[in-house]
């Protein structure tokens, strides 16, 4: 059999931030954390980047409708 080596990979991660999460820090420990992995192994390389605008963080209103309904679908009693 024959041996085939990929020339390369993508890999496309969607994060959403929680409240209080900077999107910026955020980004900066994924792109640190993937730069690290590939800089222990010989002939690999790394380029981590926003394919679009990020997700900011949201936050629910504890008044929501949809809240109030998971709330009373989930409540253990």
């Amino acid at each position: 059999a024959k041996n085939i080596l990929a020339t390369g990979c993508t890999i496309d991660l969607e994060v959403r931030p929680l409240p209080g999460q900077e999107v910026d820090v955020l980004f900066g420990v994924v792109k640190q954390t993937v730069e690290r992995a590939a800089s222990g192994l010989a002939g690999v390389s790394a380029r981590v980047k926003y394919r679009r605008s990020p997700t900011l963080p949201m936050q629910t209103p504890t008044s929501s409708p949809l809240l109030q309904a998971l709330e009373d679908m989930t409540r253990k009693t």
